[in-house]
């Protein structure tokens, strides 16, 4: 709900309180209100892309499921029909990703940043720096969210994403 509310900003919560599923939830509730026409989905490591790409096969919307990382690269059938599409991308190729969207199409997508603090980098800073700030809903998920001793990392993540906007620590867990 607060989500929905803001639009953008960090889900900070404890390890294994369910931040992939939350944010799950909350496409399918963008998708169900007609708001989104796409989804993309960031994040570093392949075994951590692996566990999403599962999880997206267990939502079945119907949708198709683009991945661009390791040996999977179907980035360019994502941008040829981003419509009803979930690109699932490493940071690395993000940036490409983010450049053939249309404002019309940034506007209608949800981008999602898993262990978002890791997108504060100064390499990510670089190269990704402006290319979001079309699109519409921006998520970002960690239980860790603040780059220790780097505020322009820091400084970063808040102005591509937004603020923490919801916390849900270990002692509450």
């Amino acid at each position: 709900e607060k989500f929905l509310e803001k639009e953008c900003g960090v889900l900070e919560t404890a390890t294994g309180t369910g931040k992939t599923r939350t944010s799950l939830r909350i496409c399918k509730s963008l998708i169900n209100e007609g708001l989104i026409d796409s989804i993309i989905i960031a994040a570093h490591g392949t075994d951590l892309l692996d566990q999403w790409n599962q999880e997206l096969l267990a939502l079945n919307n119907g949708w198709l499921i683009h991945r661009q990382y390791e040996t999977h690269k179907e980035r360019d059938y994502f941008e040829q029909t981003p419509k009803e599409s979930i690109l699932l991308t490493s940071r690395y190729f993000l940036a490409g990703a983010l450049k053939e969207l249309t404002e019309v199409q940034a506007r209608r997508t949800i981008l999602i940043h898993d262990e978002v603090h890791r997108l504060g980098s100064p390499e990510n800073v670089s190269k990704l720096k402006g290319l979001s700030k079309n699109i519409k809903y921006k998520l970002g998920l960690s239980a860790t969210p603040e780059r220790e001793y780097d505020d322009d990392g820091n400084v970063f993540i808040e102005n591509e994403i937004g603020p923490t906007i919801f916390e849900f620590t270990i002692e509450d867990a």
